[in-house]
């Protein structure tokens, strides 16, 4: 179990408190640089706080960040992740792998038989 990085904790509550900046102005208001507000901004997106549509201000595309109305009252400090999306990936990917090679559930050490069964059918024997 881990908690949200900080620079995605700073992007969500300037977001909150200013919706409709670009990841740029986001980056100078809170103060780290253009590719760490970009890729907390990528997260936040992922674990669906924050949306992102493309518009045009002065002839120019620009991608302004806002908050989903549900979320406002959110306090995202107290948020904390059970695993990370790559791990559970990774987890289910050898599971698979693993009944397509045996195809029995007797040897398989495994910690959640739930994800294990919802990723595999058992009625192809």
């Amino acid at each position: 179990m881990r908690k949200i990085s900080k620079n995605a904790q700073k992007i969500f509550n300037h977001a909150k408190a200013n919706p409709r900046l670009s990841v740029y102005e986001l980056a100078a208001a809170v103060g780290i640089n253009y590719k760490n507000a970009h890729v907390a901004v990528a997260f936040c997106e992922k674990l669906g706080f924050v949306k992102s549509e493309l518009s045009v201000m002065n002839n120019k595309s620009r991608r302004e960040v806002f908050v989903i109305p549900e979320l406002q009252d959110l306090d995202i400090s107290e948020v904390v992740l059970e695993s990370g999306d790559k791990l559970i990936d990774a987890k289910a990917a050898n599971r698979k792998w693993f009944f397509q090679r045996h195809g029995s559930m007797a040897v398989m050490p495994m910690l959640n038989v739930e994800l294990a069964i919802e990723n595999e059918s058992f009625d192809k024997w």
